[in-house]
């Protein structure tokens, strides 16, 4: 049925029954076999909505991932510093979405399109009761004391510097600079 990611998901999310699988062409050598891909797998065809192609045929791969020749993910594993490329990787990400060269923009709207809705999401649901009342449970254990974050912090409002949260340690020094202690909503 094929073998792109997004291909799969969809079969995985729609279900095999529903798509269907027509052989066109049969070609005797790969040539050939790509020179046709090429002629039907074009711009045109990528622009439309009913395709998971993510690239123009006729070459296999994965080069629509750095079609602008930068890499995404540092200098191509060359640099033992990951978290450095990776850094350095979602500035480039970002540089292309912000230049918009069209064919990049289709690319991130075809991904992003692919993973709405898909496993794992909990976009647009909301829990039952008693999922929720699961969670507060083990939160009420997990998050008891010194495992919560919030433990041995506190507000304190300024009417001129507005809220603040501190230490409790540091409760006396805020007092005696004109805070109050508590929180003040607008």
């Amino acid at each position: 049925m094929g073998s792109g990611k997004y291909l799969i998901h969809a079969q995985k999310k729609y279900g095999l029954e529903n798509f269907t699988r027509e052989i066109l062409y049969i070609f005797d050598n790969p040539d050939l076999m790509y020179a046709k891909e090429a002629e039907i797998v074009n711009e045109d065809f990528l622009s439309e909505n009913n395709t998971y192609n993510l690239k123009i045929g006729g070459f296999g791969g994965f080069d629509y991932i750095n079609n602008t020749g930068k890499n995404l993910y540092g200098m191509n594993g060359k640099t033992p510093n990951v978290t450095a490329d990776l850094a350095r990787g979602r500035a480039t990400q970002k540089t292309l979405k912000d230049e918009d060269t069209g064919y990049a923009t289709r690319i991130y709207k075809k991904i992003s399109n692919s993973l709405k809705g898909r496993p794992g999401r909990f976009a647009g649901k909301c829990h039952t009761e008693e999922t929720k009342r699961i969670i507060g449970e083990k939160s009420s254990i997990h998050q008891k004391g010194i495992k919560n974050s919030q433990f041995g912090t506190c507000w304190v409002t300024h009417y001129e510097f507005g809220n603040k949260k501190i230490h409790k340690n540091n409760l006396d020094k805020f007092l005696s600079l004109g805070y109050t202690k508590g929180r003040k909503l607008k």
